[in-house]
């Protein structure tokens, strides 16, 4: 598969790579102190999916991919095999 990367010129350090909406991030807001995603886990996965590392991933798209992947891992109780 090849993957095509948006070339940094193209990309607003605002807006989420993943869904184009806004991604509250501090620094491209230009505000200080701590950013929401600082305590957050992304999985290199959903980096590889937003492809740019030029700007930051929503907490939209962060909890989906979290919720997805947390369904696909999901375990199940073991079958009842005393019926």
């Amino acid at each position: 598969m090849v993957r095509r990367i948006r070339p940094a010129a193209d990309v607003n350090p605002s807006a989420c790579p993943i869904c184009g909406g806004g991604n509250k991030c501090v620094k491209a807001l230009g505000q200080s102190g701590p950013c929401w995603c600082r305590n957050e886990t992304f999985s290199f996965e959903l980096l590889a999916k937003a492809g740019t590392g030029k700007a930051c991933i929503c907490e939209r798209c962060l909890r989906e991919h979290t919720q997805q992947r947390d369904a696909d891992f999901a375990v199940f109780p073991p079958e009842d095999t005393t019926r």
